[in-house]
């Protein structure tokens, strides 16, 4: 916003910034970054609401699987606003403009990042499931009257 294309700011002179400072500094990239991570748990929420509304029991609703849904959101868009930070440098040094350049690869990885957490959590829930229908199947083991 205040410089010229392909030349950084001295304070973004670093194209791998820690993620620190991506997430922990008062700078207004920060804030914003945790602003947006806060809203990730709420909007998953109602967005889970919403489709267990209107799938009815077709969607699995056990605490495990929200759990993991939400924490597979947190890590989807952490990434995501590190990347971010960091594609925004790269291509603003290569006198590019982030708009046309960064939203294509970031709405494609997010995507791709969001199918494979999904199915994670899907395969955590199936897993997690299936041991506890094991253990409560087996007859309890001792000795025999």
């Amino acid at each position: 916003m205040w410089s010229t294309p392909g030349v950084l700011p001295l304070w973004m002179k670093k194209f791998w910034p820690n993620p620190c400072s991506t997430f922990c500094t008062s700078e207004i990239n920060s804030i914003s970054a945790r602003v947006l991570l806060c809203l990730v748990i709420p909007s998953h929420l109602i967005f889970f609401s919403v489709i267990y509304l209107v799938e009815g029991r077709s969607v699995p609703n056990g605490k495990t699987f929200v759990v993991f849904y939400l924490l597979a959101g947190l890590i989807q868009v952490t990434i995501l606003l590190y990347l971010a930070e960091v594609m925004v440098r790269l291509i603003w040094h290569q006198a590019l403009d982030p708009d046309n350049h960064c939203i294509p690869y970031l709405t494609g990885l997010g995507d791709l990042l969001g199918t494979g957490l999904l199915a994670l959590c899907f395969l955590i829930s199936w897993l997690l499931r299936e041991a506890e229908l094991d253990g409560i199947s087996e007859p309890a083991s001792g000795p025999p009257y």
